[in-house]
């Protein structure tokens, strides 16, 4: 039986201008998911969180020290300065627990795992979906056999040198495993913020997106999977049982992906005896006045649509395979029939934005009559078709360099791909945005 620790660990943003900027609490899914898979085995497991707990990182190389425990999991996103923390922070742990082996799952992990295992401690870097691949992982290091039969992971061989293993088949069942264990975690810091700023808990019903946009890092990519609606709903009564929360935000890429889904759903909420409001993110092609009172009548209350531009010519070039004239009726008639907040987002920056294309995009806006907008810069994120072309351009030299200064995200120009200086696209941003910007999050 081995001692495993889930770490949930603050990266700490560098520049002091943009210490603690937007800063939000979010339960970590990711661990939490794999709390639950975890109580399938023997193993001893624990948690440490200096996101909420306000215990030092000294406190937990410490703790670390002390209890040296076999394995310690890892998570993160590739953006406020995760990354060099990440690097900083495996280094410690190595130093505090050398014989600790460090494994690091979610979207930094599958978006840059060659750099983790260059630039880190990290031993061992799960792709996509963990469950069955720490599952997998875990007993071929406890039962000493060769790690490279291990489909869905990367990392450093005898040599020396990095190697992926074969891609890990996507999991059928996502109702499979228990829901997290959430004994293990500060739940009482997360609730307190969730309700003190009256936010959403964080569930997904899906995974995976149809869509292949040339700004998108999709963890786990175009196939789609869903849960069963009975798995989601049972969640969501649970956390309104434990933690007296009843608003969700369902954060799968695309929620409207499969419209038997979303009609299932909708009948699987109705039938339940307890009452949620929900939200979520989802494409405007996928989505009329119907679908939307249907939703707003079992509890829905807001719908995001990352809308990207009002220009047709950015959309294609993105590959975002949208109609704006069919997404701009389907908006407007939500916007006007359904009594529900409609939220879009846009991203300014690509390659053949102009003064023409924002404009496009103002007037876009104006028609639909959206009340709730907001526009960012474009981030390429590595892994992507616009992080390829920005290389191509010679925009990007070095992946490290880059992904450690890699700070908020859709935030400033971090490589500018326009025809036009970074001020112009500050300007262009500010001009959507108004006189304010709006970071809308649930």
């Amino acid at each position: 039986m081995a001692l495993i620790y889930l770490a949930n660990l603050e990266g700490k943003s560098t520049p002091s201008d943009v210490a603690g900027k937007f800063k939000t609490i979010h339960f970590p899914m990711g661990l939490g998911i794999i709390s639950g898979v975890l109580q399938t085995t023997e193993h001893k497991v624990r948690v440490v969180d200096n996101y909420v707990s306000g215990i030092t990182t000294q406190d937990i190389l410490a703790e670390f020290a002390s209890a040296k425990p076999d394995y310690i999991c890892l998570s993160g996103f590739l953006g406020n300065y995760q990354y060099p923390y990440i690097k900083r922070a495996s280094g410690q742990i190595k130093t505090a627990c050398p014989e600790s082996i460090l494994i690091i799952g979610g979207p930094m992990a599958t978006t840059i795992p060659e750099l983790l295992l260059d630039y880190s401690e990290i031993n061992f870097v799960v792709l996509g979906e963990g469950e069955e691949t720490i599952l997998d992982l875990l007993d071929a290091l406890e039962r000493d056999r060769p790690v490279s039969d291990v489909p869905g992971i990367a990392f450093r061989d005898e040599d020396g040198c990095v190697r992926r293993t074969a891609p890990r088949l996507r999991m059928k069942d996502l109702s499979k495993y228990p829901l997290p264990d959430y004994e293990l975690f500060d739940m009482a810091s997360y609730v307190e913020y969730l309700k003190e700023f009256d936010r959403c808990w964080e569930i997904s019903t899906s995974r995976g997106c149809y869509a292949r946009c040339s700004y998108c890092k999709l963890t786990f990519g175009n196939k789609i999977t869903f849960r069963q609606v009975d798995h989601v709903v049972a969640e969501m009564s649970l956390i309104k049982k434990q933690f007296r929360i009843d608003r969700f935000n369902f954060v799968d890429d695309n929620f409207l992906n499969s419209p038997r889904q979303v009609d299932e759903m909708a009948d699987g909420l109705r039938q339940c005896s307890d009452n949620f409001q929900f939200r979520f993110q989802g494409r405007a092609d996928r989505i009329n006045k119907n679908l939307a009172k249907t939703l707003k009548d079992v509890g829905c209350f807001d719908i995001s649509y990352g809308l990207e531009s009002g220009s047709q010519k950015i959309i294609d070039d993105m590959g975002k395979s949208l109609d704006v004239k069919k997404a701009e009726e389907n908006l407007k008639s939500v916007v006007d029939d359904s009594g529900l907040n409609v939220h879009a987002t846009f991203i300014i920056g690509m390659p053949l934005e102009n003064d023409e294309t924002i404009a496009e995009t103002k007037n876009y806006i104006r028609r639909i009559g959206l009340p709730n907008f907001s526009a960012g810069i474009l981030t390429p994120f590595p892994d992507t078709q616009i992080y390829k072309h920005a290389k191509d351009q010679g925009l990007i030299e070095d992946d490290n360099i880059y992904c450690d200064n890699l700070g908020t995200v859709y935030d400033d120009v971090y490589v500018n791909l326009t025809q036009f200086d970074n001020e112009r696209i500050r300007d262009w941003r500010n001009e959507i945005n108004g006189s304010k910007v709006d970071h809308y999050e649930f």
